[in-house]
């Protein structure tokens, strides 16, 4: 069985803590009114789609790196090492 991709992935707040998702996470929350609490478990591809609507052309830069990175079909990232 493949490890999920990313956009696949859920959010976690204990993998999260202290990172640049977090940081994004939490002035998304802020600007929506909503918990990062709330997040808990919802896929980060879903996220990533709250963020772009809130945000529409002024996406962060965070979100748009991270859309490019895991963009369907690109496969294992590293490749064969």
């Amino acid at each position: 069985m493949q490890d999920p991709l990313p956009n696949q992935e859920t959010f976690d707040l204990k993998f999260a803590q202290d990172t640049p998702l977090m940081d994004e996470v939490e002035k998304l929350c802020a600007a929506n009114g909503q918990s990062v609490q709330d997040l808990e478990g919802v896929p980060l591809g879903k996220i990533y789609l709250m963020a772009q609507t809130h945000y529409g052309d002024d996406l962060p830069p965070f979100w748009k790196n991270w859309a490019e990175w895991n963009e369907p079909g690109q496969g294992q990232p590293m490749g064969d090492l």
